[in-house]
């Protein structure tokens, strides 16, 4: 049997990543051959990688570099605050920016067997994508695993940053309302008037004042015929309490701004145009954007 030195285990070791005892298991069986001793920890890299296949990853990072995102998972905390990970989650973001989401997944694909065998661990490429746009960029929080990234048209990426905050924060799921799908809102109105209903109850019961309660809950809901109905009957409504009709256009912005504050909680919760924004919500972020001459163009929440 050769004689495996210290060193020699050290350079492999260096060289491969993999654990000291496993580099001198391989020196051992490859008789002091460096070269065929990478070649077996490969092989037994693949086999330890196929077992670990199925395993569960609940751990991971989220991240974004440049215009590229991704979340890589992987089994434990532990892992997850490695800087190997960490440097090979980057590596695939690089990678992605220079030349696309497809030689991104291919260089995950093609590294993955040799990290899994470092790590110790089943690793996952569980999204991996770019966002276009003329500034992109966000917020990671501080423990890597939710990210928030938008795409900007006009701005800067302090604005940016803000917007991604607010993502991690609100999480919503879309743009604007006109990006809801109808049969959900539709589905989500019967149960969101119930629920309103119930706390008039007791409300009614502590004496406190009553909520109004809504006939939608998406302004995607809310036809110009609908609107128009209802501002015609809230004129009527003001004119039979007494209100001189010269005052009345100054009154029915107000009363309209109310009903859909009242009729668009879905929105609220779903489209990010629509949620107040959380570092001042005295605005939503619409008009947020307005105020900056910016337009967003696509978001990504990450969340591990």
């Amino acid at each position: 049997m050769a004689n495996i030195s210290a060193q020699s285990v050290m350079a492999l070791r260096k060289k491969t990543g993999v654990s000291m005892m496993e580099c001198k298991k391989a020196l051992v069986e490859a008789e002091g051959n460096e070269e065929q001793a990478i070649t077996i920890l490969k092989e037994k890299g693949s086999a330890k990688a196929a077992k670990k296949s199925d395993r569960e990853t609940g751990e991971g990072v989220a991240f974004f570099k440049g215009n590229a995102y991704l979340e890589l998972l992987c089994e434990t905390d532990f892992v997850a605050r490695n800087d190997d990970f960490k440097t090979f989650a980057n590596e695939i973001l690089v990678i992605t920016n220079e030349k696309g989401i497809d030689a991104g997944k291919e260089f995950f694909e093609a590294e993955k067997v040799e990290k899994i065998t470092q790590l110790g661990e089943n690793l996952v490429l569980r999204d991996l994508g770019i966002l276009e746009g003329e500034i992109v960029s966000g917020y990671i929080h501080s423990d890597g695993k939710t990210t928030g990234i938008v795409a900007l048209s006009g701005g800067d990426a302090e604005l940016a940053k803000d917007i991604g905050m607010h993502i991690v924060g609100l999480k919503p799921s879309v743009i604007s309302y006109k990006d809801i799908d109808s049969a959900a809102a539709d589905e989500e109105t019967a149960g969101r008037i119930a629920a309103v209903k119930e706390e008039n109850i007791e409300r009614g019961r502590l004496g406190k004042p009553l909520l109004n309660i809504p006939q939608f809950i998406s302004q995607s809901q809310i036809t110009d015929e609908i609107l128009k109905n209802i501002e015609a009957k809230m004129k009527k409504e003001l004119i039979a309490e007494g209100k001189p009709e010269a005052i009345l256009d100054k009154i029915l912005p107000g009363k309209i701004e109310r009903f859909i504050k009242d009729n668009t909680s879905f929105d609220k919760e779903q489209a990010l145009l629509s949620q107040d924004f959380v570092k001042d919500p005295s605005i939503t972020i619409e008009k947020l954007l307005a105020s900056k001459g910016a337009t967003i163009t696509g978001f990504k929440l990450l969340l591990i």
